[in-house]
């Protein structure tokens, strides 16, 4: 290219145009479609297209123009970037005009390449989603004769109104296809309307929306008119519903301004057709080049986001949705504007950029795939068509929390320029380039979507008879999780959120809005500070976490002992043990603890020393631990059948004074001979109690390290009292009885002694190992248990066996892992009165963090809360950089107070990296747990951060499949491991604790394929009768997968037969069609069609073909989806159910 004054010419009709982007020519179009002057814009600007006040319309106006006058190709991906216009139009080119098309002579044509998704939906979902609302209210009396003659000249004019779409394909298309009748006379209703107060657009719009599902776009033109008449003829109201396949919003513009012009105007719309939407065709491209092209843009980032509100939940993509519109402030408006202003970029890519990092920020990422729909329209010609052009681009909305907040709008109007650059590329293609396919709950690829409105559809449309004012309605439904629409700009912004109700109640969508204004505020307000300080939410939803994540003060205290020997002083003769020697008063016990400390302290146990306490259950155990208490000593329990490398691990990390019990440990420790009861007699001389100290440690909690180098973390007097004294967490009583079961190398032994033992309760001590159901049954029932705590493992076994044996019980804690919803509400059924806490907690943060407590079935959500913080407790979620997240937001639990360990023993460098200090130097736990905040101001556990696995290159949450598996109705229990290794590639394991059922394990993998991406499911499956625990009462993932081993082989590979070979079965019918549809057998018949390289549009080519040789067979697309094998189609097919497929018990 030459320089500013260069003319490089061609001929193009006859006519020079200049090619330069800096010609006079092509400078004043500019100017003139922006409204501005010479001296606003001259040819060495720098400024961009947005910053000289342009818009995506009037992009769209000048690549029109260009066109139109000049014969100039200009890239209008290219004008919405944030560079200088001047370089944009130097990237002009000459316009490359091919010969057109004849119309086609007959009526069926091809399907345009945004309505195949559509479409596909329809035969999946039918009447759910993809209706289009909008309504003119007009001035003056109805004119019905008049509006009835507009609406026949409209749809004689243009063939989109006159489309019927056909859901078999005939014999030579082989894809379904659309027919333009010669005639239809549009459906109008007429109805009036008699609730003078109410508004008369809102009731026309509820009474489409009710007819909405009956819009059939397979049996006649999808389109139908409202007139509502209204009394006293000073207005009424003219709607429109139709089908997104036949419009999309600019079409609808286009539409409404020819209607209002003939309607308002007195005439009738012109008689000469309109551009037949065939012109779309005319403009696709090559797609295979681009679809790799794009689909390595994309590659790497999030398929499938989940937004608070209600997770886990499940529902048909469409409906039910809803709809919330709201407005801007004026302070969130001058903020947009002053930045997009400031960027250099579009007022859109702005809304865009702060919709993205508010549901970001909610669904835990950092890289968001946004629907955005894109015109379709790049010439002059296809600004003219009435039909769907749009078509839903993913923009890939990414950003920096170190980067300065001003540099987001510009990122994403980048991408946004990527993603409108590739919008000829077909939605389903790159579903399936991606691998995105299969799931039928939610939309694939993109569950969140934004879409700007305001230029494509007026407020208001002038005529002779006066101005019509444009309302956009809803028909009830959704296909997107939440999409937000920009519908008018101005002093107050209207914006409207629609979302489907199975994945964003109303209350969510009201939460995001409010954010979404204040985020808009907090960019202009943060422009130079990095985008990390942007949170994504309101002052009020900040002040309402701060108030969620802070339990109640925790009371003063003094020390263990201290607290302990006020309890025998005031109860003396009351049981304090029962073990299996016996049972012991509070006083008998107290006698024996002093005197055993007299050994301790003779061995040379001091105040700061530590003492291993390695004995069987029973009261000798409890004795030792409050001798130590005394002396100002921390005691630790250890396992006593733990290797001798890893005792001597931990011997080492604690370097005992003492060791009470086990000679084997006491030998490793080189402590001298192992201690056992007190040696003294009753009144002999006992050493001084330690001076009480809150912050002396108690006790050394060993958790496994990652490094497999133990942690011992130091947990102190203070940690263990603020539990013991909370009201809100035990239901305790003088006399109540507390069973203690738990290894004492378990924290939630802490809960056992000490609760009972400090507020005048006893301890029933459980002899021996983790026991059979019917035992420790029994042995509550005996004992007169009041009190206890199962982990969840132990409590689901308890609970499957008999659920009436927690009857004598007035609380029941469970936790150390998931507690599940199904045995939860089971026990609570069958004994009324009792309460279950479900306790959630870290070790570094003394038994319970949060605490969640249900007294009656009906309180019961999907899954069990982990609740609120408990006393001197606060909690935290945050980021992986430890940023707050915005309520509901998915992020790591953090938490702080007087319940977190001192530190790791010896251990600074583990200590820093898990303790850490806040912005206001508040010391805090990062526990590794993924929760987030539900509407009730709950926490809700989601599974672990290293649950996190990766699976040919996906993020997969080991805990949501988990959930998936439990919510089938005939599995009572799930749990999920990963199997193989990095070279032979990983896969995820499933076990169930279901019946023996033929075809069972088919049926729950084809139930959960409709909501998990294909490579979430699982590869391999195992029944049992139970999830085998670990001694510590966890699920026992070693113990899965030693089943899995055992397991018989996959089921062998069947090859289709050979076409034109008579098929002896339904299987092989069902994999002919596939062999033929794919173009290759290479598949196993328990294999799902998505994973074995299939697609949406080639799953319904195999519906259609299926259709074809099983006509006497009543097969829905939707059944395709719900059945993606052969094998369990097949079975479904016979009526008989899924078939079976591999799987032990």
């Amino acid at each position: 290219m030459g320089g500013p004054h260069s003319r490089r010419r061609r001929q193009n009709g006859g006519s020079d145009v200049l090619e330069n982007a800096f010609s006079p020519a092509l400078l004043e179009l500019s100017r003139d479609v922006l409204g501005i002057s010479e001296n606003r814009f001259p040819a060495d600007s720098k400024e961009s297209f947005a910053a000289l006040g342009g818009t995506s319309l009037r992009a769209m106006r000048l690549v029109a123009r260009a066109e139109r006058e000049l014969g100039l190709r200009i890239d209008l991906a290219d004008l919405l970037r944030p560079g200088p216009l001047v370089s944009a139009l130097g990237r002009s080119g000459p316009l490359e005009r091919g010969g057109r098309r004849e119309r086609p002579a007959a009526d069926r044509r091809p399907l345009l390449p945004a309505q195949h998704a559509m479409l596909v939906h329809e035969q999946q979902w039918p009447g759910v989603g993809y209706r289009l609302l909008f309504s003119l209210r007009c001035p003056g009396p109805a004119r019905a004769r008049h509006l009835r003659d507009c609406l026949d000249a409209l749809t004689a004019r243009h063939e989109t109104l006159r489309t019927v779409f056909d859901a078999d394909a005939d014999a030579d298309a082989d894809q379904p296809g659309r027919r333009v009748l010669r005639r239809w006379r549009p459906v109008l209703r007429e109805q009036g309307h008699y609730t003078p107060d109410g508004d008369p657009v809102a009731a026309a719009h509820a009474h489409l929306a009710e007819l909405a599902s009956g819009l059939d776009p397979f049996r006649r033109p999808p389109a139908e008119w409202l007139l509502t008449e209204l009394p006293g003829g000073g207005s009424h109201v003219v709607s429109l519903l139709a089908h997104h396949a036949l419009l999309d919003g600019w079409a609808v513009g286009l539409l409404l301004r020819e209607l209002a012009a003939a309607y308002l105007g007195g005439a009738v719309p012109p008689a000469e057709p309109g551009v037949p939407p065939d012109v779309l065709l005319e403009h696709a491209r090559p797609a295979d080049e681009l679809r790799r092209h794009r689909a390595g843009q994309l590659a790497g980032a999030p398929q499938v986001v989940e937004l608070p509100g209600r997770p886990g939940a499940t529902g048909r993509p469409g409906r039910p949705g809803s709809r919330l519109t709201f407005t801007l402030g004026p302070g969130a408006t001058a903020a947009c504007d002053d930045l997009a202003r400031d960027a250099g970029v579009t007022r859109p890519a702005v809304l865009l950029a702060a919709w993205a990092l508010v549901t970001g920020r909610r669904c835990g990422v950092d890289d968001l795939l946004v629907g955005v729909p894109a015109a379709g329209r790049p010439t002059a010609e296809l600004a003219e068509v009435v039909g769907l052009a749009t078509r839903v681009v993913p923009v890939r909305c990414r950003w920096d929390d170190d980067a300065p907040a001003s540099a987001l709008g510009p990122a994403v109007a980048d991408a946004l320029a990527d993603a409108v650059a590739a919008a000829e590329l077909p939605f389903e293609a790159l579903v399936s380039e991606l691998g995105a396919a299969g799931a039928i709950d939610r939309n694939p690829l993109v569950q969140i979507g934004f879409a700007a409105h305001d230029e494509l559809i007026p407020a208001e449309l002038p005529g002779p008879a006066g101005t019509a004012t444009v309302h956009e309605g809803h028909d009830g439904g959704s296909v997107f999780d939440a999409m937000l629409y920009l519908q008018a700009w101005g002093e107050r912004p209207r914006f409207a959120l629609e979302h489907r109700l199975a994945a964003l109640s109303p209350a969510g969508a009201a939460e995001l809005a409010e954010a979404f204004e204040a985020t808009l505020v907090a960019l202009a307000q943060a422009r130079d500070l990095p985008l990390r300080t942007v949170r994504g939410m309101s002052e009020r939803q900040r002040a309402r976490l701060d108030e969620w994540g802070r339990g109640p003060d925790a009371a003063p205290v003094t020390g263990l002992w201290q607290a302990f020997a006020e309890q025998a002083h005031r109860r003396p003769g009351a049981i304090a043990v029962r073990g299996p020697e016996g049972s012991t008063t509070y006083a008998e016990l107290l006698d024996l603890a002093e005197r055993f400390s007299a050994d301790l302290a003779e061995a040379g146990v001091t105040a700061g020393s530590t003492v291993v306490v390695a004995t069987p259950p029973a009261t000798a155990e409890v004795v030792a631990v409050l001798a130590t208490l005394r002396l100002g000593a921390a005691y630790t329990g250890l396992d006593a059948d733990a290797p001798d490398e890893r005792v001597a691990a931990q011997l080492a990390r604690c370097r005992p004074a003492a060791v009470v019990g086990d000679p084997r440990i006491a030998r490793l420790a080189g402590v001298g001979p192992a201690l056992g009861g007190p040696s003294r007699p009753a009144g002999a001389a006992v050493p001084a109690v330690a001076a009480p100290d809150p912050q002396r440690v108690a006790y050394l909690a060993f958790t496994s390290g990652s490094t497999g180098e133990p942690k011992a973390a130091r947990i102190t007097h203070a940690a263990v009292l603020r539990l013991v004294h909370d009201p809100d967490v035990f239901r305790s009583e003088p006399g109540d009885g507390f069973l203690r079961l738990a290894p004492l190398a378990f924290d939630a032994s802490t809960m056992e002694l000490f609760v009972p033992l400090l507020t005048g309760g006893r301890v029933e001590i459980f002899p021996g190992p983790v026991p059979h159901p019917g035992e420790l049954a029994r042995f509550l029932a005996e004992r007169e248990v009041t009190v206890a705590w199962l982990t969840a493992g132990l409590f689901r076994v308890l609970a499957d066996y008999d659920p009436a044996a927690f009857g004598g019980l007035r609380q029941l804690l469970a936790g150390g892992d998931v507690v599940p919803a199904g045995p939860v509400a089971a026990v609570l059924r069958a004994c009324p009165g009792l309460r279950v806490t479900n306790g959630y907690g870290p070790t570094e943060n003394t038994v319970f963090t949060t605490v969640h407590h249900v007294d009656d079935p009906c309180e019961l959500p999907d899954d069990v809360p982990i609740g609120r913080p408990v006393c001197g407790t606060g909690v935290l979620v945050v980021d992986d950089d430890g940023e707050l997240l915005p309520p509901g937001a998915v992020g790591e639990l953090c938490a702080v107070g007087a319940g977190l360990a001192l530190d790791y023993l010896d251990d600074p460098q583990r200590t820093a990296e898990a303790f850490r200090l806040l912005g206001d130097g508040t010391r805090c736990y990062r526990t590794g747990d993924l929760v987030r905040w539900d509407e009730q101001g709950r926490l809700r556990f989601l599974g672990r951060r290293d649950q996190q696995v990766k699976l040919d290159g996906h993020r997969v949450e080991q805990d949501e499949v988990t959930h998936r598996l439990s919510a089938h109705p005939r599995v009572s229990d799930a749990a999920v491991v990963v199997a193989g290794d990095a070279e032979n590639g990983r896969f995820l394991v499933a076990a169930l604790v279901a019946p023996p059922e033929d075809g069972l394990v088919e049926e729950v993998r084809a139930s959960v394929s409709r909501s998990l991406p294909a490579y979430a499911v699982p590869k391999r499956w195992v029944l049992l009768d139970a999830l085998p625990l670990t001694g510590n009462g966890k699920v026992d993932a070693r113990a899965i997968l030693r089943r899995v081993e055992e397991q018989v082989a996959p089921a062998p590979h069947r090859a289709p037969t050979p076409p034109g070979a008579p098929a002896e079965d339904l299987e092989s019918l069902i994999a002919e069609v596939w062999a033929t549809v794919l173009g290759d057998d290479d598949f196993d018949f328990d294999e799902p069609f998505f994973e074995v390289g299939g697609d949406s549009l080639q799953l319904a080519r195999v519906h259609r073909l299926l259709r074809d040789k099983l006509p006497d067979r009543s097969i829905v697309l939707l059944d395709l989806y719900r059945h993606p094998t052969v094998d369990s189609l097949a079975g479904w097919l016979r009526g008989a159910g899924p078939a079976t497929t591999a799987a032990t018990r």
